[in-house]
């Protein structure tokens, strides 16, 4: 799937900027006025423009941003905002089982699915080290501790004497 990590950021970037297109058509035709939350739609976006032209992996980084803000309704490339939430109901206790823009949910959700490896690593130093220049992902490291405490009280005795 790393393969195709480029082509589907851009798919998901375009995705947002053919709506921002119709809403700055929308704004212009209607004489609107932009709320807050397109505004900075508008930003993310340019951010985002630039970073595609600049370094894959911070308009990859600045994606994922983008989509989590928007899907919590933060920014938004509609000219109204429509978000759904349904609840758990536990007595008098709401629980969340779902808040966002259902937009940015499924961008979301494919973004997770083809760049899930991309953030391997991402609270070490060796991941932000080389963060502008790796091609990669940083790839997972496992150490395995042998918690057999049989074998181990055995190795420690030497397999004679006595407990006292």
């Amino acid at each position: 799937m790393t393969k195709y990590r480029h082509l589907i950021n851009i798919g998901l970037f375009i995705a947002q900027v053919v709506p921002t297109i119709y809403l700055i058509y929308s704004i212009i035709v209607y004489s609107g006025t932009p709320g807050i939350r397109n505004v900075l739609g508008f930003i993310f976006l340019i951010g985002l423009t630039i970073a595609l032209f600049k370094n894959k992996n911070v308009f990859t980084l600045l994606l994922g941003l983008t989509l989590l803000v928007g899907n919590f309704t933060g920014i938004t490339v509609f000219e109204t905002l429509t978000k759904y939430d349904f609840f758990l109901n536990i007595g008098s206790l709401p629980i969340p089982l779902y808040w966002g823009a259902p937009f940015y949910s499924v961008l979301l959700l494919i973004y997770i699915i083809f760049n899930k490896g991309f953030y391997t690593g991402i609270a070490t130093k060796e991941y932000w080290g080389d963060f502008l220049t790796r091609t990669k992902d940083l790839e997972v490291v496992y150490t395995v501790i042998n918690t057999d405490t049989k074998n181990n009280n055995d190795q420690n005795s030497g397999g004679h004497g006595s407990e006292t």
